[in-house]
């Protein structure tokens, strides 16, 4: 761990900065790419409206 916190994480962290980057970390909870954000539920043979987007990622 203390190495790579003080060679593998300097140098990532660096790099980043260097391109101007953003380090983001998240752990193994099931995030994906195509996750819909608004599904609701609603009543047995009714249909919700979701006022959203069809977009997957924000421009």
């Amino acid at each position: 761990m203390r190495r790579w916190r003080e060679e593998t994480w300097l140098a990532i962290r660096a790099k980043a900065k260097r391109d101007g980057g953003e380090i983001l970390f998240a752990e193994q909870f099931g995030i994906r790419s195509d996750q819909v954000t608004g599904r609701t539920w609603g009543e047995n043979g009714r249909t919700p409206v979701v006022r959203r987007s069809g977009n997957r990622f924000p421009r």
